[in-house]
């Protein structure tokens, strides 16, 4: 449990960067996710909304006891999902301050 809140910590304040103030992502969960593309005047998907849905998914399967994830194919497709997401925010943060 511990792992999954201190992934969805970083993941969040990753996001933030690029989104500061009321407009913050303030959870992992689909509503929330599409909560946070409407406060910033997005209409349609985007790459960042799309890698957040799927490490949602991943942190998802860190809680779900009934059919544990290897630990090892979790660690490795979130760790290149979160890469992912460093490189969009960082292109996202670029574009803002263009």
């Amino acid at each position: 449990m511990h792992k999954r809140i201190k992934l969805q910590s970083t993941i969040i304040k990753m996001v933030n960067q690029i989104t500061p103030g009321n407009k913050n992502l303030t959870g992992l969960s689909r509503v929330a996710i599409h909560d946070w593309r409407v406060r910033n005047g997005r209409q349609d998907h985007d790459e960042v909304e799309e890698t957040l849905l799927l490490l949602s998914e991943q942190i998802g399967a860190l809680h779900d006891r009934s059919n544990p994830p290897k630990d090892d194919v979790i660690d490795s497709k979130t760790k290149l999902l979160i890469e992912k997401l460093k490189n969009q925010v960082k292109n996202k943060s670029s574009e803002i301050s263009v």
